[in-house]
């Protein structure tokens, strides 16, 4: 288990993903490591592939009911 859990709730983020995953792989790594979870919130631009094909995302997620907003795919 990752001594730290990066979860990113994410809805349509094609666009602004990739910069975020990046700066999450350019952090200073702590011991234990970082696990990077997408919490894919209904996306139709591609999100989920984009955020499965990253070297620094862990796990993709859907969540159980799109569309929620950040909060419930957070949980």
């Amino acid at each position: 288990m990752a001594a730290v859990s990066v979860i990113v709730p994410a809805r349509d983020a094609a666009a602004t993903l990739p910069a975020l995953l990046d700066a999450l792989g350019a952090l200073t790594p702590v011991p234990g490591g970082v696990e990077v979870v997408v919490a894919d919130d209904g996306s139709t631009d591609g999100t989920h592939a984009l955020a499965a094909a990253h070297p620094v995302v862990d796990r993709v997620v859907r969540t159980a009911a799109p569309g929620s907003g950040p909060g419930a795919a957070r949980n």
